[in-house]
This record gives structure tokens, sequence and C-alpha cells, in this order.
């Protein structure tokens, strides 16, 4: 489990920040990874590695600093809006945490996030273990698949699902994804604690 933090809630700007607002809260937002050492996280890299067998899998985890005019949309689940969330996971210490993801600032990915029910985040993630990739051959109820998929959402935000927003992508915004039918990017943003999880999958055929 990783280590506890000051918990911030949505900022309290009142009203809707400017795009000038935003853009300075972006530029000026401090990011900083911290560690993730959980055995569910390892497990769920493994056996996407392993049901991946062509492509690949990777995680970080990030702490977000105070920003009100970002914290107003943090408050109402809104980073898939606007390129936020883009914005964010070019950020410096995000492509620095994850320089196997080869994150390019410029231009900006157009990622294409959705934003799910919080519910939802053990369901499609159990969903992807269960499928695997291009050569996987799902087999079994699944219910192991579902069982690493809450032990990783507890790993992450402790079963929580509603001080959490999740997002997913299927588009291939880097170079790493091999951009077939098999790239998904996971983003959980735990509101209380101000971390941002990401992981990324990818294969071939």
């Amino acid at each position: 489990m990783m280590g506890a933090a000051e918990p911030s809630g949505p900022g309290n700007i009142g009203r809707r920040p400017t795009q000038a607002e935003l853009d300075q809260a972006l530029a000026d937002v401090a990011i900083t990874p911290i560690p993730h050492a959980a055995p569910a996280i390892d497990e769920v890299l493994a056996r996407f590695r392993q049901t991946y067998c062509n492509g690949n899998a990777l995680f970080a985890a990030f702490e977000i600093g105070a920003e009100p005019a970002l914290d107003w949309h943090i408050g109402r689940n809104q980073l898939h809006l606007d390129t936020i969330l883009a914005c964010l996971l070019v950020h410096p210490a995000i492509r620095a945490g994850l320089p196997d993801l080869i994150i390019d600032p410029s231009p900006l990915p157009d990622i294409e996030f959705e934003l799910h029910d919080s519910l939802e985040a053990d369901t499609l993630l159990a969903r992807a273990l269960y499928h695997g990739g291009a050569y996987w051959h799902a087999t079994g109820s699944g219910m192991p698949e579902k069982a690493l998929a809450l032990r990783f959402c507890d790993a992450l935000f402790e079963l929580r699902f509603d001080e959490i927003a999740f997002y997913t992508s299927s588009t291939a915004w880097t170079d790493w994804f091999y951009d077939i039918a098999w790239d998904k990017t996971f983003v959980v943003l735990d509101k209380r604690h101000r971390r941002l999880f990401l992981l990324a999958v990818t294969d071939t055929d």
C-alpha cells in the first residue's frame, strides 16, 4: 500500500475558471511520481504481459499538486474535456516517470478519453484481463480476473469508488502503442489523495 497523503478536495474557486486560468494551472501544477509497491499491481502487469504476448503493459502513479482552476474540473470529473487530461499526461514528471511510454508533448496527443461510472473500474479491467491480447483465448469463469481487478483497485484506492474518477482510451497516443486493436489506457484519479494512476497496455498480431 502506498503511503498516506493529506486529503484535498476540489478547489473553492466557485465559478467556472476561465481558459486562461486553466491554462496557467496546467502550466504550474506540480506532479510528482510516487511509489506503487503492491502485489496486485505486479500481478496485473504480469498477467497482461502474459496474455498480450507480443506487447507490453506499463504502470505508474503520481501525486498532483493543488491548483484551484484545475481542482474545479477535478471535482466535477471533467478531466476528459478540453484536453485537460492530455495536458496532464505530457507533463515532464509523467514523461520522466514513464520513459518507456515514449510520450511526445508536441503536438499535444489526441487521446480521446472516455469517462466511466467509477463502479466500472474493476469490471473494465477484469474484461481486459480475461480476454487478453491478439493470441490469447479466454478460458474459465472469469472470476480469477475479476478478483485480481478488485485487488488492484483496492491497492490503488482502497475500493473507495465514490472518490475516484475513471477514464479509458483506446487511442494509440504514443509510438509505444501498436495502433491495431489491443491498445488501452486506464486512468484512475483518486480525488481524496490527489493521486493519478496510469495503466497502459498494447499488443499486436
